[in-house]
């Protein structure tokens, strides 16, 4: 079979390839006598004069305003390239001219081979040869057309190619001088330039050298073919002259302009907008294409040979879109992005040599080479006829295919990219989004082993200023001056991360020797202390190295301190009596007047400019913040752990900022605080790269602070009376998480799905919680009824919509379609009734077998809140004894995908009054909300007594279910996110 598919694929590439060579032997000679017997007007004709004017030394001619719509327009540079064409008469020249274009486009496309056999491997010349002949064949109309009219795009084909070819095999100098020919002639080309955004810095050096001596070459050309200065500035002056006045001598709107300046004034002519408003639409279009362009060359860095090709093709379409006029013979360079696409559907799957594609091609991809076929290749007017020929050009479909030609190239960029160095710069910024910690993933130990924990985070990054040295001093010191505080035990735990991390690491060394020898002193670490080292592979924050430590510390007070400076020990002891006399935090201010810094003298004038930057900063951080301490980021403190713990559960920041938000913690919760002078020591003093980067995150990350402050994310969490977990009975790992949740106190209601397999799994231990009320999650859109004889009462609704991803029997799948059908008036709404009302009784009589006495109801997807379905189960709920209902109107939801709730609530509160039920507040937490533990408690603060809706699950096991569900991964994240809730309100004693 594969080698049948094989001889099938080998016949169909013979074919192109032929069908390509053959076209080739035609079009010479056949075009070469249509150039031959033309004789009205081509662009040719314009360079030939041009030429002609050069050699009679007519220098004041060669750029006229008088010559209508056909001026000169290139640059001065170019007229000894056109000069020697003069010394032939027009019809030799214009010869000559056809097949210097012919083999100027022969050559581009050598060059697209070339570098389609190194994106595809060396093994594959045969395809790369057939994606190459595809490619011509594709843009094949606009070469013909550039051979009757003269043009010189075939020169400007050839360098963009040869560019590709030179930026493709990193070949810098060869790239720039290709793009020299194509820049020279229309100067957009040269936008290209800033591929080497992406490049590294070498790179980007070498080709800006060799841009500037080729400027310069360029620009020495008309003083030598002029031997004159003053002509030579004259020639300046009127192309200037020319290309300023370019509107004057050509309609831009022509039909035959697929530029996006001449859509516009398409648009004009039309009456949709005036000419003042498509200059203005016309300038931010080309500033946010070539911005959004040369921000993803800045931002990403190709992966693979296929990739830096991508990025290349990518500069070609502001180039096309954003120039004043683009006709057809401008667009041959849509080969190169078309056999990129191509190539992408070729890639070899599953290998990992960079310089393999990885078969990317997407159905955009064919999309846009289909309709580019169409629209460009094909919709010649010999072909289509003139009618739909011109309405084409006129409504700028060309211009509509080279944008999905556009969206396919920039998919393959993207997928064969990576982040730049830039980009994950910029990253760091990013980090205050609360998203990046997330909720614990294991709660720390509450039986707390030993009295104190020293956590000393170590960043192993190139952005550390760490001294081994220093860092040793400081281990050991800790050791010791806490060995001599009699009666106490202790651990010291090394908080390791970062790129540069290795077990071959000088530092990493260095201190698994100072475990070790601990151990060997200290036997089994059964007294005194322990020193631990902690792997931590997250982001290299202080504030998640932090965190890290403090989910494996099991001390009852906690000192952090610094392994960038060298911080005395004696500042511990004095710290430690303080967390016994009732203050929860006590820094190490070095702001105080007793305090002392050890420094070499040539870090004086340093250390002293960061002592007055850091005045400044606690300035500014008391005047956003209600912190008062003078010194923030001293690095050292000592914590109890019960304020660590209110602290890490609402962090935000993984940096150094986590510092500020300890302190807010504190305020919050009312704890006390202290300020201690402190010995500090600096062997390597902050790179500037480090402090702009600090100095970017203070910009943005204290406003972020004083917004969550003020919204009370770092206050004290009330007591909590309404979450109410949903989905009982869907998966044992949904139970399991609503068990626990419950157990600890978190949750106060359980919603029941009658109809799901797990309805008994663990109800024993659930109906013996005596503060736990439990509720119907009344179910119309998920597994199968309740109903004994499902057949004899749904037939309107459950068998009109089987077939759509559930088993025969199987209920509808979504609420949507659901109130489709049931507020169709067409529909027999007796039996309808008679269906929900069937249901309703069979969940409720099975729920009433298992003994449970149900004190509310809600809806599975909210089903209740369909407009009338409560008035038709109304009846039947209060015979059950049930008074309370589920309103979910929380306004916050109207920013959402699950604004219609909002809409449905307030649709229905007036029939659940009317119908004698009561209503509560609720909040309805979101995603976001669970990500960010500090909004969750803000949120839920606002009203303690508001039902709030949950969905936790203890593990993701719902795809082992019968009828899958959509909500899955992000149960597990409420779980975790609810059990800090618990965890943060239990009373722990943690005494010395």
């Amino acid at each position: 079979m594969n080698a049948h598919i094989n001889t099938q694929h080998g016949k169909t590439q013979r074919s192109i390839i032929g069908l390509t060579f053959a076209t080739i032997l035609i079009v010479l000679p056949l075009y070469a006598y249509k150039v031959y017997l033309k004789q009205d007007y081509t662009d040719f004709s314009v360079y030939y004069k041009a030429g002609l004017r050069a050699q009679n030394a007519q220098w004041n001619e060669i750029y006229n305003l008088g010559d209508g719509a056909s001026p000169f327009r290139y640059l001065p540079a170019l007229i000894p390239f056109f000069r020697p064409l003069a010394r032939l008469s027009l019809a030799q020249a214009q010869m000559l001219w056809y097949f210097l274009q012919f083999l100027a486009f022969g050559l581009g496309f050598l060059w697209i081979y070339q570098t389609l056999k190194l994106c595809l491997h060396k093994q594959s010349a045969k395809r790369a040869l057939t994606l190459t002949c595809l490619s011509l064949l594709f843009i094949l109309r606009f070469c013909l057309d550039t051979f009757t009219i003269g043009q010189s795009s075939s020169l400007l084909f050839l360098g963009f190619c040869f560019g590709l070819y030179c930026w493709v095999r990193n070949k810098t100098t060869g790239m720039v001088v290709g793009l020299l020919i194509p820049t020279v002639f229309k100067i957009g080309p040269g936008f290209l330039y800033g591929l080497f955004l992406s490049a590294k810095s070498r790179e980007k050096f070498r080709a800006f050298k060799v841009f500037i001596l080729g400027i310069f070459a360029l620009s020495t050309f008309p003083l030598l073919m002029t031997t004159s200065w003053s002509i030579s500035k004259k020639l300046w002056m009127d192309w200037a002259q020319i290309v300023a006045n370019d509107s004057v001598y050509y309609d831009s709107s022509h039909y035959g302009s697929q530029s996006i300046n001449s859509f516009l004034l398409r648009g004009v002519n039309w009456g949709w907008f005036s000419l003042s408003i498509a200059d203005r639409i016309h300038l931010c279009l080309s500033v946010i294409i070539c911005g959004m362009t040369l921000a993803f060359w800045l931002l990403r860095r190709p992966r693979s040979l296929l990739g830096r090709a991508s990025f290349f093709s990518l500069g070609l379409f502001p180039y096309i879109w954003v120039m004043p006029e683009t006709f057809k013979y401008s667009l041959t360079p849509l080969a190169i992005p078309v056999a990129l696409i191509l190539a992408s559907f070729s890639g070899a799957k599953g290998k990992h040599d960079l310089r393999l594609g990885a078969g990317h091609g997407t159905k955009i991809g064919w999309f846009a080479l289909i309709f580019g076929a169409l629209s460009l290749s094909i919709a010649g007017r010999d072909v289509v006829g003139p009618s739909l020929f011109f309405s084409n050009q006129i409504h700028s479909i060309p211009l509509l295919a080279t944008l999905f030609l556009a969206m396919a190239n920039i998919q393959l960029a993207w997928k064969e990219s990576i982040n730049s160095g830039f980009a994950r710069f910029l990253s760091q910024l990013l980090h205050l989004n609360p998203k990046v910690l997330g909720p614990w993933e294991e709660l720390p130990s509450r039986t707390r082993e030993c009295d104190y924990s020293v956590l000393i985070p170590v960043p192993l990054q190139s952005s550390a200023c760490l001294d081994a040295e220093l860092l040793s001093k400081l281990v050991l010191d800790s050791y010791k001056c806490l060995s001599e505080i009699s009666g106490k035990t202790f651990e010291i735990l090394l908080i390791l991360s970062g790129d540069l991390y290795s077990e071959l690491h000088p530092i990493v060394e260095m201190l698994q020797q100072i475990v070790r020898s601990r151990l060997e002193t200290n036997p089994g670490m059964k007294s005194g202390g322990m020193i631990k080292i902690i792997r931590h592979t997250g982001f290299a924050g202080r504030g998640t190295m932090l965190r890290a430590g403090f989910l494996k510390c099991r001390g009852k007070n906690l000192i952090i301190t610094d392994a960038e400076q060298f911080t005395h020990s004696n500042f511990f002891p004095q710290a430690l009596k303080l967390l016994q006399n009732g203050y929860a935090l006590v820094r190490a201010n070095r702001r105080l007047p007793d305090s002392h810094f050890e420094i070499p003298v040539k870090l004086l004038p340093l250390v002293y400019g960061r002592h007055r930057l850091g005045l400044w900063f606690n300035q500014i951080v008391r005047l956003v913040l209600p912190i008062q301490t003078s010194d923030t980021h001293s690095g050292t403190f000592a914590v109890t752990w019960q304020l660590a713990a209110d602290a890490f559960a609402v962090q935000s920041s993984p940096g150094f900022l986590f510092d500020l938000e300890l302190s807010l913690a504190a305020i919050g919760h009312g704890y006390r605080e202290k300020d201690l002078p402190v010995s500090v020591g600096f062997e390597i003093e902050k790179n500037f790269r480090r402090i702009f980067l600090e100095t970017l995150t203070i910009l943005f990350g204290l406003p972020a602070l004083a917004l969550r402050y003020r919204r009370g994310c770092y206050r004290a969490l009330p007591k909590l009376e309404g979450i109410t977990a949903d989905d009982w009975g869907l998966s044992p790992g949904v139970n399991a998480g609503i068990l626990k949740l419950a157990q600890q106190g978190v949750v106060k209601r359980v919603s029941m799905m009658a109809n799901c397999p797990y309805l008994e799994d663990h109800l024993d231990e659930l109906r013996a919680l005596p503060d736990v009320q439990l509720g119907l999650h009344f179910n119309l859109t998920y597994g199968k009824p309740c109903q004994k004889d499902p057949n004899s009462a749904l037939p309107l609704i459950e068998r009109a919509v089987r077939g759509n991803g559930y088993p025969e029997g199987g209920m509808i799948s979504s609420p949507g379609r659901f109130m489709l059908e049931w507020l169709n008036p067409l529909k027999d709404r007796k039996s309808q009734r008679a269906y929900v009302q069937a249901e309703l009784s069979s969940q409720l009589e099975k729920i009433r077998k298992l003994g449970v006495h149900l004190q509310y109801l809600d809806g599975h997807h909210h089903i209740h809140l369909v407009p009338g379905l409560i008035d038709t189960l109304a009846e039947l709920i209060q015979k059950e004894g049930i008074q309370r209902i589920r309103l979910p109107y929380d306004r916050s939801l109207w920013k959402t995908a699950q604004a219609p709730i909002v809409l449905l609530s307030l649709l229905a509160r007036r029939r659940f009054k009317k119908n004698g039920f009561q209503l509560y507040a609720c909040i309805y937490p979101q995603k976001g909300c669970f990500q960010d533990h500090g909004i969750l408690r803000a949120a839920l603060a606002k009203n303690p007594q508001a039902e709030v809706i949950v969905h936790p699950a203890e593990k993701n096991d719902l795809g082992m279910l019968e009828f899958p569900d959509s909500y899955a991964e992000a149960r597990v994240l409420e779980y975790q996110a609810l059990r800090m809730l618990g965890f943060g309100n239990k009373d722990i004693v943690c005494e010395s």
